[in-house]
């Protein structure tokens, strides 16, 4: 009994050692757990975050070239700085990405090496951008033409980042599962001390393998959109390539009817202030009228109340007249800039005469103070637009009389040659000059720096159109301020035989 007391003794004691064993050890598998949940839930996050990165940066990249080309052969203004803000969100957005990613892998070159090409493409994107404002298509296709490899290689690293995260957490995965495996089997020896907190913590890792799950599916399938994505880029490209080539071919035709749209625009412009004034006069005159007729119903009119009427009807109608003649200027300074060939008729007339004869009529006072010299060739003969010709050197002149200096003698060069096989008129002032940032406006039509004292800003704009399209030449302006200003122009030259 006594043996049998001990043996019993004996095996509960080692029961008892082993259940406190199983005891231990099951409490250790469940903190090693604990903590390598822990560390995976930590790993998952990093890696979601890292993922999110990734394909927020491929979605931007997808998005810059298509919007690029789609911003170049944009003709329409607004839609233009539509594309240009959305261009520049995306890449805000891709450069965004790029830094969370240099934040996620700071050691890792593929994404030093992304950072360096989407720095890199930043002046090309912004050139592209520009020209695009300025309608500049073919450079700046050549432009997209050139930045696309950089946008390919970006694309190709993304994708292998992708593919590293994939074979990153497909790691984690497997080696998750291997422990857990090797952690029921820990926790099937202790499941007497451990089981309230193996069930809880098998339902976590349950709950975490599912996440992994979903995320290496989620991956798997931005892959396949991403190449779906490339794919239908590629066509996309295919296509805007298509576009840009009508486009070109429409360019001239885009071009005018652009001017056309701010001619029409700064027509309705001129025009409105003189109407309006006019207008308004005319509705002041009718509120004086209806007054007028009261009192004389009322038997109230006055000697006092006629002359008041007359005096104000006499402004009235001056001011309705004097806007109306305004209107009529301006109209008959659009009629010159919509001129057609087929509305006039070439004349054989002697150049310098003709050029002589202009400065002896202009409308010259002695308070405008102007010499006028005359230089060149005598006795050229040629088929000129004459009315063209004359428009041309009076606005040239008169130009030059208003920007001339007030306070000294104003002195103005016209000289007359044939050169090769066109004919060179040079109008040279010695006045106060053009500053750089105006010269490249000074044909636009309404562009003026002199509309308080009554220019409308269409002379020169008469003379670039008269000059390009009816006399079939060029007109080019040098100046720089305080040396004066030159103005030269050239036609072909038709000698009248």
């Amino acid at each position: 009994m006594s043996m049998l007391r001990n043996r019993k003794d004996r095996m509960l004691a080692a029961s008892i050692f082993v259940l406190a064993m199983l005891v231990v050890l099951g409490i250790w598998a469940a903190s090693s757990l604990l903590q390598i949940n822990n560390k995976i839930e930590r790993t998952i996050d990093l890696s979601e975050k890292r993922s999110n990165a990734i394909l927020t940066a491929t979605s931007a990249v997808n998005s810059l070239e298509t919007e690029l080309v789609r911003l170049v052969i944009e003709d329409d203004p607004s839609l233009i700085d539509l594309g240009v803000s959305s261009s520049i969100e995306t890449n805000e957005l891709l450069e965004e990405s790029i830094n969370n990613l240099r934040d996620q892998l700071p050691n890792n070159d593929d994404v030093k090496w992304l950072a360096i090409l989407t720095k890199e493409m930043v002046p090309e994107r912004n050139e592209i951008i520009a020209l695009a404002k300025r309608n500049s298509d073919v450079i700046a296709f050549d432009l997209i033409k050139y930045l696309s490899p950089k946008i390919t290689e970006v694309s190709e690293i993304l994708a292998v980042l992708i593919q590293q995260d994939q074979k990153h957490i497909n790691g984690l995965l497997r080696d998750y599962r291997n422990r857990e495996y090797t952690t029921l089997a820990i926790t099937a020896l202790a499941v007497i001390a451990g089981i309230a907190i193996l069930v809880s913590l098998i339902t976590r890792l349950r709950k975490a393998s599912k996440k992994l799950d979903r995320l290496n599916l989620q991956l798997e399938e931005q892959v396949d959109q991403r190449t779906k994505q490339l794919e239908e880029s590629f066509d996309d490209l295919t296509e805007n390539v298509f576009a840009l080539e009508q486009a070109q071919a429409k360019l001239v035709e885009s071009e005018k009817m652009a001017s056309l749209g701010v001619l029409v625009k700064g027509v309705a412009h001129e025009l409105n202030t003189p109407i309006g004034i006019g207008i308004t006069s005319a509705s002041h005159m009718k509120e004086k009228v209806m007054s007028f007729e009261k009192l004389l119903s009322s038997g109230k009119l006055s000697k006092k109340s006629c002359e008041q009427f007359i005096a104000d009807s006499q402004s009235c109608l001056e001011m309705v007249q004097d806007n109306l003649e305004k209107s009529s200027e301006l109209i008959q300074c659009f009629k010159k800039i919509a001129i057609e060939h087929e509305s006039v008729h070439e004349d054989a007339v002697m150049v310098s005469e003709l050029i002589e004869d202009i400065v002896t009529n202009h409308d010259l006072t002695s308070e405008d103070n102007v010499e006028i010299e005359l230089e060149g060739q005598a006795g050229i003969s040629a088929f000129v637009f004459k009315e063209a010709l004359l428009d041309v050197m009076n606005n040239l002149i008169e130009n030059a009389v208003h920007h001339s200096d007030e306070t000294t003698k104003k002195v103005i060069e016209i000289e007359t040659q044939v050169v090769g096989t066109d004919i060179c008129i040079v109008i040279k002032d010695k006045g106060k000059g053009i500053d750089e940032e105006n010269l490249a406006k000074i044909f636009d039509p309404f562009f003026t720096t002199q509309r308080g004292q009554g220019r409308n800003g269409l002379g020169l704009a008469v003379v670039y159109n008269l000059v390009t399209h009816l006399l079939d030449g060029k007109i080019n302006c040098k100046s720089r301020p305080g040396e004066g200003t030159t103005f030269e122009v050239t036609f072909p030259y038709k000698p009248a035989i």
